[in-house]
């Protein structure tokens, strides 16, 4: 039988440390006639199985007679149970509290549900109260079994209280019905630049129109919703080849939202990947095995470079039940083993939803284990220069509840983030709520004016309010960037490389895409960045990036046209470096020298002119000279690297073409190139 991602999140979860009793329902008691005691029977062979998915589909059968029947304690007991182990925790109270009246022995886990009830809905004192009294009526077998997931659950309630009366300054807002409907909608991903959001859910509209037979909830489907003018709009379906009449989940995103990655219940749960061009998603296909196993695979995210591949897996060699790993492409392309992120970050409990930063340094995943406040809480960790990954830390009150907090995302800029979370403003079972991360609380302003703006301005929920800041320093730069072609201004399908200068090491490598010519590129603090933009026909464009150590979130918005490959057409080779009065090539120039070399070998029908160019500091004739030989010092290093001499010219400019301004720093700067341009094709 198939299960969702919705199903098997929680399928790995010990309820209790016995499970829950098989409590008969006496059949003569039972009124409504035979269409009753049916429908509680139907009920009786869900909840026997003792799964959340089986407990869901139990459900659909004890709720239909329910008000003719709220007098039996065990039907109470047993709708108190399924809703405890379902995103609709809040109900259970209600109903094991009948139970617990009517019969305050009905079932010997009865002190125990309610405690967890009791957490749920932020009543840690009287949970508290109801662990100990449990404990105190277990024999010392019992006690010895149980102990350690009773004591969890009390230190669960302590660390609760310690978050709620000090809250995390954040705004939570329901993403509403334009998003979310009365069924269940979770597992949010959103592009890095916040204009697209995908996520699942199992409503009506599911393709094929049918209901899983394990929990009679339809089939899980991809949905999506584009971000215009900072308004999400109505969420659509994807169609084929993304859902099928099956389930179809989504399990991760890349951060230029063209690599989609979805969960498949196949061989016990595995991760694909669709990939996105020219406006169509392609066939998913299965990761490989060093990803997928015969265990359970169900939440993963790639590194900002596409280099490595985070994922939470279930195999047996972890910590717990589940556990989070990662693969590294080695050079020709293929995954390395699995390895384990290690105790710092996983526990003996479930490890879930985990989602990479893009300035690679970052996570946030959910988990069981760590300080809870019951459920699962969402937590970060922050990988140390010694590759070792800090203790996490919960992201406190109102971020996390008593209740199931998972598949947390956030914006590369970090101000917003998104949870499924079942909450009591949830339209249905698991809604999807958009967090705003708060700056530090501002001094208060007394004045009438400022008091009635902040009324006006008061959101609907947790929190006070304050103009939305960086918490954090989110040390990455985002380039978002658009290849057309200089005279037509057509869109081109260009690649585009970015390396590592001072490795001489590529990082990145995607192509823009055909049909708009976008692309996008995360880039982490503390590096000096080449990106090269090549495409059949053209002469490639060179970028410099050097970020500083301590840059915190940029974004660059860049349209850049290609030049056709024609006589003077020319290039400012933005990657050649040289120390400051000297023309002696440094050694990050070596990948920007190769790609020209490269790029020669290509076309060996051109033959160019390379030259040096000054800003206006100095006497015109040194800057002269030096113009001069550092245009000499590219063409050596090209005829000395298989360059016939007879394709290579050079010259020296001194300071005589300036491209910008030389009064200021920056002006200057950009004068101080070297450039090619071609003589001949």
């Amino acid at each position: 039988m198939e299960k969702s991602i919705y199903t098997i999140i929680f399928l790995l979860v010990a309820f209790t440390a016995l499970g829950q009793e098989d409590i008969k329902i006496e059949e003569r008691k039972i009124t409504g006639g035979q269409a009753a005691r049916e429908n509680i029977k139907k009920g009786d062979k869900y909840y026997e199985m003792h799964t959340k998915a089986n407990y869901i589909g139990a459900l659909n059968y004890y709720l239909k007679n329910y008000e003719n029947n709220a007098n039996l304690p065990a039907l109470n007991y047993k709708i108190g149970v399924c809703y405890l182990y379902s995103q609709q925790k809040h109900k259970a109270l209600d109903y094991l509290t009948k139970a617990y009246n009517q019969n305050s022995t009905i079932a010997s886990d009865i002190l125990l549900l309610k405690g967890e009830a009791h957490q749920i809905h932020y009543e840690f004192d009287t949970a508290i109260t109801y662990y100990e009294k449990y404990k105190q009526k277990l024999s010392p077998e019992e006690l010895n079994n149980e102990e350690r997931y009773i004591n969890k659950k009390i230190r669960e309630c302590e660390f609760a209280k310690k978050k709620v009366n000090n809250p995390a300054r954040v705004l939570i807002e329901n993403m509403g019905a334009k998003i979310n409907s009365k069924y269940p909608d979770y597992a949010p991903l959103i592009s890095a630049d916040e204009s697209l959001l995908i996520f699942t859910s199992r409503r009506p509209s599911t393709t094929g129109g049918e209901k899983d037979l394990a929990d009679m909830m339809f089939y899980e489907d991809i949905y999506y919703s584009k971000n215009i003018d900072g308004q999400w709009q109505e969420a659509k379906k994807f169609g084929e080849p993304i859902n099928t009449e099956s389930h179809d989940a989504t399990v991760g995103l890349s951060y230029d939202g063209d690599h989609l990655f979805i969960f498949k219940n196949k061989r016990g749960g595995d991760i694909y990947e669709s990939v996105h061009r020219r406006n169509q998603w392609s066939e998913p296909l299965r990761l490989p095995k060093n990803i997928n196993s015969k265990y359970n695979e169900s939440s993963g995210c790639y590194s900002f470079d596409e280099k490595k591949f985070y994922f939470t897996s279930s195999r047996p060699e972890g910590y717990g039940k589940k556990d989070i790993y990662v693969v590294t492409k080695k050079d020709n392309g293929k995954w390395s083993d699995a390895k384990n992120l290690g105790a710092a970050v996983n526990t003996p409990y479930n490890e879930e939803g985990i989602f990479v930063v893009p300035d690679g340094r970052t996570i946030y995943f959910s988990s069981k284990g760590h300080n809870t406040m019951g459920g699962y809480d969402v937590f970060k960790s922050e990988k140390k220069d010694n590759g070792k990954w800090s203790p996490p830390e919960n992201l406190g009150h109102p971020v996390n509840t008593p209740g199931d907090d998972v598949f947390f995302v956030i914006s590369a800029d970090g101000k917003h983030g998104y949870i499924s979370s079942s909450r009591d403003n949830s339209l249905g079972y698991s809604d999807i709520y958009k967090i705003t991360f708060l700056g530090e609380e501002k001094p208060q302003y007394q004045s009438t004016e400022d008091n009635l703006i902040a009324s006006m301005a008061q959101p609907m929920g947790e929190v006070s309010v304050a103009e939305p800041e960086e918490v954090e320093k989110t040390r990455l730069t985002l380039f978002k960037g658009k290849v057309l072609d200089s005279a037509t201004n057509e869109p081109i399908k260009a690649k585009i490389i970015i390396s590592d200068n001072t490795k001489n090491k590529k990082i990145y490598e995607k192509e823009s895409d055909a049909k708009t010519g976008e692309f996008m590129a995360s880039l982490p603090s503390g590096n000096n960045y080449a990106m090269t933009i090549k495409a059949d026909g053209y002469l490639f464009h060179s970028q410099n990036f050097k970020i500083p150590q301590d840059r915190s979130y940029n974004e660059i918005n860049k349209t850049i046209k290609l030049i056709n490959i024609k006589a003077g057409a020319k290039v400012v080779l933005n990657n050649i470096f040289f120390d400051t009065g000297k023309a002696k090539l440094r050694s990050s120039s070596s990948g920007e020298l190769t790609r020209i070399k490269t790029f020669l070998k290509k076309y060996p029908e051109v033959t160019i002119e390379i030259s040096g160019h000054t800003d206006n500091t100095g006497s015109f004739q040194y800057n002269k000279k030096l113009s001069v030989q550092r245009a000499k010092a590219v063409a050596d290093y090209l005829e000395n690297n298989g360059i016939s001499a007879e394709r290579l010219n050079y010259k020296g400019y001194s300071s005589s073409r300036p491209i910008a301004t030389n009064s200021t720093k920056e002006g200057r700067q950009k004068n101080r190139r070297v450039e090619f341009k071609i003589l001949s094709h």
